[in-house]
C-alpha cells in the first residue's frame, strides 16, 4: 500500500511556457512511497472462535439420505442409532433440538444437538485421528446458551447447506462428519469425506 505525501517543492523557474513535462516533473517531486502498516483481524478471530451465543432453539427430525430415521437406546450406555422405521415402530424416532448459536458465517452455523425431552446432547471426544461421538447428558440445557471456554466447544458442529440436505461438521475436528452407516441399527457415528457412511442428512 502506498501513502501520497506531499513535500514542499522548489519554486519554479519563471518560463513563458508551463509544458506537461513540467507538469509531470512536479508530480513526481511532491510525491513520495512510504509503507503502511495494516491490522490483520485474523489474529482476532481466533479468540472469537472459542464464543458462542445462542440465539434460537428449533426442533426437527433429522433422517439420512437413506431415509433412517435416529433412534435412542439406552441399554448398558445411551446410543443414537440409525434405523428403518416402519408402522407403528415410528413413533420411536427421536426429535432433535438444534440450538442456534450467533454466527458470521452465511455458510456455516454454528449448533448444538440435543434428544428432545432428555438432556442428552452430541458431543465429539478423541485425537484427531479417530473422533468419537457420543450422547453425553448435561445438567441443564442451559448450561449451553453461551459456550466460552474451549472445553466445551466439544458440543458445537457446524451446520452447512439447505434442511434438506444439511451436514454436521465438528467444531473440534475439522474434516469429521456426523454419519450413519449403510446397514440399519448401527450407531451414529464421526466419519471423515473418505469413507463410504451417509453425511447427508434432511431435516424434517
Amino acid at each position: 500500500a502506498v501513502i501520497a505525501v506531499i513535500r514542499l517543492a522548489q519554486p519554479l523557474q519563471q518560463s513563458k511556457c508551463f509544458s506537461d513535462k513540467d507538469l509531470l516533473g512536479l508530480l513526481l517531486n511532491c510525491f513520495v512511497e512510504e509503507p503502511v502498516s495494516f491490522i490483520n483481524f485474523d489474529e482476532y478471530e481466533s479468540d472469537s472462535k472459542l464464543s458462542f451465543k445462542q440465539t434460537a432453539v428449533v426442533t426437527r427430525n433429522i433422517r439420512d439420505t437413506d431415509q433412517k430415521c435416529l433412534v435412542l437406546r439406552e441399554e448398558s450406555r445411551a446410543r443414537l442409532i440409525s434405523v428403518h422405521l416402519q408402522g407403528l415402530d415410528s413413533n420411536q424416532e427421536v426429535k432433535i433440538h438444534l440450538s442456534m448459536y450467533k454466527s458470521r458465517s452465511i455458510s456455516r452455523q454454528p449448533i448444538a444437538l440435543g434428544i428432545a425431552g432428555t438432556n442428552y446432547y452430541l458431543s465429539v471426544s478423541g485425537d484427531a485421528s479417530k473422533p468419537i461421538l457420543q450422547l453425553e447428558k448435561v445438567q441443564s440445557p442451559d448450561d449451553l446458551r453461551y459456550i466460552s471456554s474451549e472445553d466445551m466447544v466439544r458440543f458445537i458442529f457446524y451446520k452447512s447447506g439447505q434442511d434438506t440436505s444439511s451436514r454436521f461438521e465438528s467444531a473440534v475436528f475439522p474434516e469429521w462428519f456426523i454419519g450413519t452407516s449403510q446397514r440399519t441399527e448401527e450407531e451414529v457415528q464421526m466419519v471423515c469425506r473418505r469413507q463410504d457412511m451417509f453425511t447427508t442428512f434432511m431435516m424434517i
